[in-house]
């Protein structure tokens, strides 16, 4: 099984949301960042042809970031899991993909959670191999536990023009 992780695009200022008082979970993608999303998800398609399924934290920004995979993707079904947050323990999320019977998966969630998700996919290890930069993406071939793509928001921009 092939698994994607895609990390929310740019979302508004952690510092000032919390200053408002509302809850992070509600913190949303800018607008700047709806529009990198968009183009970023047309690169996801160079990496993968076909989708089962689109997984997403519960979080307003990895739900809106979903939201651009379902456009590209539209077969794919679709899963809220309370086991993307950010502060859940990603040994959870592992065992779940894991278990699955799917060609293709895409994650969508948020650091410090995907990298060490990919640590726990790729060795069974809890140290991160990495850190997604907001709206970058890693392929990893869940059969072989390897690596096959670390790709920068910025590439995936390119890769869908």
């Amino acid at each position: 099984m092939l698994v994607l992780l895609w990390r929310h695009g740019p979302a508004g200022d952690k510092a000032r949301w919390a200053e408002s008082g509302q809850d992070d979970g509600q913190r949303p993608l800018t607008e700047e960042g709806r529009l990198k999303t968009r183009r970023a998800a047309k690169g996801l398609t160079a990496l993968l042809a076909k989708l089962d399924l689109v997984a997403t934290s519960p979080l307003v920004r990895a739900r809106e970031t979903a939201r651009f995979a379902y456009e590209r993707f539209p077969k794919a079904r679709r899963s809220v899991r309370a086991d993307l947050v950010p502060t859940a323990d990603p040994r959870r999320a592992a065992r779940w993909l894991e278990g699955l019977s799917a060609a293709a998966v895409c994650v969508v969630g948020h650091e410090p959670h995907l990298s060490r998700l990919a640590a726990a996919l790729l060795a069974g290890a809890s140290e991160p191999p990495f850190e997604l930069k907001k709206g970058g993406a890693a392929l990893i071939d869940l059969k072989e536990r390897k690596l096959l793509a670390l790709v920068t928001p910025k590439m995936l921009r390119k890769l869908g023009r």
